[in-house]
């Protein structure tokens, strides 16, 4: 994506998480902007654990091992993400934001998505740009698909641990 694909040309992992992260945006600033700080933070805080770590990290941990171009599209998708999601959590955590900003700035320097949607740099996330929905980030075709994906994976889940069927 650093060389500006369409959101199309994405993995649905990709698609996904892109769709939540843009709903998390919007839900942080609706959030602020009614003086509901415990429904900003839930919804940064669910977009950080419920879908970047629980099930977008599991899903692209096959691309990374496999390495190559799709790998690749998947660190600058999750790096972009972690960015987006540290500026939403800055006002909640500002001390921890500020440390993993740190780290995140050597590791990865650049955590834009081309044209598909910018992360300006900066040296300290206090100073960084707050983010901005991007209706080309929204996708409800992904998210639809990603529902049912979801549900199927979820009851496999269940029958598996209620059998106590070994994982492989």
């Amino acid at each position: 994506p650093d060389g500006g694909s369409a959101p199309a040309e994405l993995a649905l992992e990709d698609r996904w998480v892109l769709d939540r992260l843009d709903a998390a945006v919007q839900a942080v600033r609706q959030g602020l902007a009614d003086y509901n700080p415990s429904l900003a933070l839930g919804a940064a805080r669910d977009f950080f654990w419920g879908s970047l770590c629980d099930w977008y990290l599991e899903l692209v941990k096959p691309r990374l091992a496999r390495g190559g171009e799709t790998a690749a599209t998947a660190r600058q998708v999750l790096a972009y993400c972690l960015d987006q999601v540290l500026r939403l959590l800055h006002p909640f955590v500002p001390f921890i934001t500020e440390h993993l900003w740190q780290r995140l700035n050597e590791q990865v320097p650049r955590r834009g998505l081309g044209t598909l949607a910018e992360a300006p740099g900066s040296p300290m996330l206090i100073q960084a740009a707050w983010p901005q929905a991007n209706p080309a980030l929204a996708d409800p075709e992904a998210r639809t698909t990603f529902a049912e994906l979801q549900t199927l994976i979820t009851a496999l889940r269940e029958v598996r641990s209620t059998r106590l069927i070994p994982q492989r």
